[in-house]
């Protein structure tokens, strides 16, 4: 079996772990990450990659696609860069070589066919689109996340044009 994991990395990181069944994706794990009171920093960001590596096997992934950088909120870049990065270097650290990055416009424009939809609308065509039936949030946006990796590993099918494009602007971490 070979699965697809995405990734939304945050305060409330969204962790999905998907598969391509004939032809449709099916989630296999799906949760929002939940950091115990008190933890912060380096030791809040050491958790979520903790917690997401305990639950990965590395020859059952084909690949991990992790949401890029936000800078639309100045306040919470250093934090959010911060746990982003605790995160990417784990995965690279325990052998994770096949992690794609999409800028979070694509996510929105894989899902909806507009870089700029809101999350109502991801959520919603989530469920439309694949059946995800999703209410938060970072777990719609890293089921996603898992579906744009199965598209670009030739698993699932991309179902427009936009998703296409989307598709075209993953980047290798390394």
């Amino acid at each position: 079996m070979t699965y697809f994991v995405g990734l939304d990395v945050s305060t409330k990181t969204g962790f999905v772990i998907l598969e391509a069944v004939a032809g449709k994706p099916v989630l296999r794990h799906c949760e929002t990450i939940k950091v115990p009171e008190g933890l912060k920093g380096l030791k809040r960001a050491a958790y979520i990659a903790g917690h997401i590596l305990g639950k990965l096997e590395p020859e059952s992934i084909s690949l991990v696609v992790i949401e890029g950088y936000s800078f639309a909120s100045v306040e919470r870049v250093v934090l959010l860069t911060e746990i982003g990065t605790v995160v990417r270097y784990s995965l690279v650290q325990d052998g994770f070589y096949k992690v794609l990055v999409a800028p979070p416009t694509c996510v929105k424009k894989f899902a909806t066919g507009k870089g700029n939809a809101d999350k109502h609308k991801v959520i919603l065509e989530a469920h439309k689109r694949w059946g995800f039936d999703l209410s938060d949030d970072n777990q719609c946006d890293a089921a996603v996340l898992a579906t744009m990796g199965a598209v670009h590993a030739g698993a699932l099918s991309a179902h427009n044009v936009a998703a296409n494009e989307a598709i075209g602007k993953l980047t290798p971490l390394v």
